[in-house]
């Protein structure tokens, strides 16, 4: 899936725009990996704003807390910043409300 989402960025002309990472749904995962690519260090700090927007596809799926896993990376984004949610499975009456 993400070397699928790499090229289409590539021939797109937005390669070099998006950074495609893989990492578990939970924040802890996420940070962890933001701070091995690079993403987050001394300057880019949680809380500080690093994103302006989050791209999440299939985590719903098969979190024990889903709520906190949805609302986890809100920390790293801009004030107008937004996470969006992309699913891929089927998804339950509370995962479609958050959509909404």
């Amino acid at each position: 899936m993400h070397a699928a989402l790499r090229e289409s960025a590539k021939k797109a002309g937005l390669g070099d725009k998006y950074k495609i990472i893989s990492c578990g749904a939970e924040l802890e995962s996420l940070v962890s990996v933001l701070f091995q690519e690079g993403l987050l260090g001394e300057e880019k700090i949680l809380g500080n704003g690093v994103f302006d927007e989050i791209a999440r596809i299939r985590i719903l799926c098969s979190v024990q807390k889903p709520t906190e896993t949805v609302n986890g990376p809100t920390v790293l984004l801009y004030g107008a910043g937004m996470v969006v949610l992309l699913g891929g499975c089927q998804l339950s009456v509370f995962a479609r409300y958050l959509q909404a």
